[in-house]
C-alpha cells in the first residue's frame, strides 16, 4: 500500500482534453517500454502523455466539475453556459449569412473638379425645321412628320413619302439625304484659347445622317464659357440654351448585378439591337440606306416606293425606340457611368436662318454615387472574435489552443490503441507490474 498523497490542485477555470495519466502509470509505462527494448516507444510516450494532458480553459466549468461545488450552484452554471452558447451560435450563424451575401450600400458624394468630361451630342432629324432652304424648295409637301412610333404619324409619313419621292424622281437615297444634316451647314465654335477643343462627324442611322459634336478631351472649366456652340442653318431658326451637370455612378460587379466596361456593354447591346431590328426588317421586301445588302442572310433591295420604306422604317423604329419583344437583359450594367442631367431652355428666334444650340456646363459640382461592400472581411472577424469572447470567453489563442487540443486528444488515441495492441502480445512477461500499477491508479 502507498501513502495517501494529496491531489495536485487543479487550475482555475479548466477543462481536460485528454486522459490524465497517473504518474504512477507514467512511471511503470515508461519502465515498460525500457525493458522492452524500444527507445523510440519511450519518446513517443512522452510525446503522447504531453498531449494528452493538455488543458484549454473555458470559463464556469470549474464550478461545475467541482465535487464539494452544491447542485444548485452547478445548475446555475450549466444553465448559463448553455445558454450562452446557444446565444453564441445563433450570433454567429447570423453573422456568416450576413457576410455571405455581401451587402452593399450606396453612398453619395459631392466633388468638384476643374477638368470634366463633355459628353457628346448627336443631332438628327426629326422634321422639316431642320431641312436646308434648298433642300425644302424640292419638297412638295412642307410638314415632315416625325420619326415615331405612333402609328396615325406614321401613316401621314408614308403620304410625305409618296409626294416627294415623285418629286425627287422615285430615288430613295437622295429623298434620304435631304433629311441629313449636311456638314457643311453644321459649324461648331468653342472657347478653347488655343485650338479648337471639339470636332464633328457623321454618323448614319435609321433617321438619317446625323452629326456628332464630341470633345476631344476633358474639358477646362469656365463657368458659363465651357460647352460649345453648334450652329445650324435651318428654315425654323431658334436659339436653344442646354444646360448638362454630370452624376458619376461606380458600380460593384456581383453575381445577380454584373458590370463591365464601357465597350463591353455597348458592344452586347449593339448586337443585341441589330439582331433585332435584323430579325424585323428581315420579313419585309425592301430595306432602307443606312442597312446593308444582306440582312440576316437574305439580299434586299432598297424600296422603291413609299409604302415599302415606311413599313420598313416603321418596324425599325419601333423595335429600336420601343425595343418590342427584344430581350437585351443579358447585357451587363457599366462599373463607370457618366450620365448628364440636361436642361434646355429656347432663348429666343434666332436670324439669318440658322439654329443655335448653346450647350455648356454651369458649374464643376459632381455628383457621386459609389456602391460599396457595407460588411468586409475585417468587420465580419472583428463581430465573431467578440461574440465568442463575449458568451463564452474565448480569444483567437484559445481558439489555437483548442485547436491544439483536439487534434492531440485525437492523435492520442490512435497512438494508445496501436501501444494497447503491442502491449497485448507481450502481457504475460509483466502481469504483476501492470496490475500493481492498475490497483495504484484505483487509488489502491
Amino acid at each position: 500500500m502507498y501513502a495517501s498523497r494529496s491531489r495536485r490542485p487543479r487550475p482555475p477555470y479548466v477543462i481536460s482534453a485528454g486522459t490524465h495519466m497517473n504518474p504512477r502509470i507514467n512511471t511503470l509505462w515508461r519502465q515498460e517500454s525500457k525493458d522492452l527494448g524500444n527507445d523510440e516507444i519511450v519518446k513517443e510516450n512522452a510525446n503522447l502523455i504531453s498531449w494528452a494532458t493538455a488543458e484549454i480553459s473555458v470559463p464556469g466549468l470549474r464550478q461545475i466539475q467541482n465535487p464539494q461545488y452544491n447542485k444548485f450552484g452547478k445548475l446555475f452554471w450549466f444553465l448559463a453556459i448553455s445558454t450562452a452558447a446557444v446565444l453564441c451560435i445563433h450570433q454567429v450563424t447570423h453573422r456568416c449569412i450576413h457576410y455571405s451575401t455581401s451587402p452593399i450600400s450606396n453612398n453619395v458624394m459631392l466633388s468638384r473638379d476643374d477638368f470634366l468630361d463633355f459628353p457628346a451630342t448627336t443631332i438628327c432629324t426629326t422634321h422639316s425645321a431642320l431641312f436646308n432652304k434648298e433642300a425644302k424648295d424640292k419638297l412638295t409637301v412642307h410638314r415632315f412628320p416625325e420619326n415615331t412610333s405612333d402609328q396615325k404619324v406614321m401613316e401621314q409619313r408614308a403620304e410625305f413619302w409618296d409626294k416627294n419621292m415623285k418629286a425627287v424622281g422615285s430615288n430613295v437615297p437622295t429623298l434620304w439625304n435631304l433629311m441629313s444634316i449636311s456638314l457643311d451647314n453644321t459649324d461648331v465654335s468653342d472657347s478653347c484659347p488655343d485650338e479648337k477643343c471639339f470636332t464633328k462627324r457623321y454618323i448614319s442611322t435609321y433617321k438619317g445622317d446625323c452629326v456628332i459634336v464630341e470633345a476631344k478631351e476633358k474639358v477646362f472649366h469656365r463657368g458659363s464659357l465651357t460647352g460649345v456652340n453648334i450652329v445650324i442653318r435651318t428654315n425654323y431658326p431658334e436659339i436653344d440654351k442646354i444646360d448638362e451637370n454630370l452624376i458619376k455612378f461606380e458600380f460593384i460587379a456581383t453575381k445577380k448585378k454584373p458590370c463591365s466596361t464601357t465597350k463591353a456593354v455597348a458592344d452586347c447591346w449593339r448586337k443585341c439591337l441589330e439582331e433585332g431590328i435584323i430579325e424585323k426588317v428581315a420579313k419585309t421586301n425592301c430595306r432602307i440606306p443606312p442597312m446593308p445588302n444582306v440582312v440576316a442572310k437574305k439580299e434586299l433591295q432598297l424600296c422603291s416606293n413609299a409604302a415599302d420604306l415606311n413599313k420598313t422604317q416603321f418596324s425599325v423604329i419601333r423595335r429600336f425606340e420601343l425595343r418590342e419583344n427584344m430581350q437585351c437583359n443579358d447585357c451587363p450594367r457599366r462599373c463607370k457611368e457618366v450620365l448628364f442631367n440636361i436642361l434646355q431652355d429656347v432663348v429666343k428666334p434666332g436670324k439669318n436662318g440658322s439654329t443655335v444650340l448653346h450647350i455648356y456646363i454651369p458649374d464643376n459640382t459632381i455628383d457621386s454615387l459609389n456602391e460599396k461592400y457595407t460588411y468586409d472581411f475585417v468587420t465580419f472577424l472583428c463581430e465573431l472574435g467578440g461574440t465568442l469572447g463575449l458568451f463564452l470567453g474565448f480569444c483567437s489563442l484559445t481558439l489555437i489552443e483548442l485547436v491544439e487540443v483536439v487534434f492531440g486528444f485525437l492523435l492520442f488515441q490512435l497512438r494508445k490503441g496501436k501501444q494497447t495492441s503491442f502491449r497485448g502480445k507481450n502481457k504475460k512477461v509483466y502481469p504483476e507490474r501492470i496490475r500493481n500499477g492498475n490497483n495504484f491508479a484505483n487509488g489502491y
